[in-house]
């Protein structure tokens, strides 16, 4: 998975190999999107990365992906905290919006390196400290123009977030 890849190879990766990366990510996630589909449990961990080449990446586990008409509202919560959108921690349903979060999420995490929040357990103070706008911080050296883009992709409205063509 692309969080192991990270784990074991972050400190090798240049600048151009983590944008490849995100480029990858974007156009897999583009093209769920454009089949009106919502992945609803994206995060580095179901990111799958070749250890030969840098471009060999793909989104998977699409078990709970589901078409953008049949998501409902539920009161069940599932994936990894740090990656779901603050308004889905409300209880509110899955779009795509939701999914471009969770995107976000990841560019930040390519970038830095560490997963999201990980000094701290990942409960229910994580999920009220995110539904209150906390979100993970950005390296200082991080690109304005990529830190324009997290920024966006986890803007507390979902309606604010870019579509992954625009990425």
């Amino acid at each position: 998975s692309l969080r192991d890849h990270l784990d074991k190879h972050y400190n090798s990766l240049t600048l151009k190999d983590k944008l490849d990366i995100i480029e990858r990510i974007c156009l897999g996630l583009n093209c769920i999107h454009s089949y009106n589909i919502i992945h609803r449990d994206l995060h580095s961990g179901n990111v799958l990365h070749s250890f030969n080449r840098i471009s060999d990446v793909s989104i998977s586990d699409f078990g709970l992906c589901r078409s953008a008409s049949e998501i409902r509202k539920s009161e069940e919560l599932f994936g990894i905290v740090p990656y779901i959108a603050p308004e889905v921690l409300r209880g509110n349903k899955h779009t795509q919006a939701s999914d471009i979060y969770s995107l976000g999420i990841i560019i930040n995490e390519i970038i830095f390196g560490n997963r999201p929040f990980n000094s701290r357990p990942y409960d229910e103070f994580l999920v009220i400290d995110i539904c209150e706008g906390l979100r993970p911080n950005i390296r200082d050296k991080t690109p304005e123009p990529l830190k324009e883009i997290i920024q966006k992709c986890w803007d507390e409205n979902p309606k604010n977030r870019p579509n992954t063509d625009k990425i």
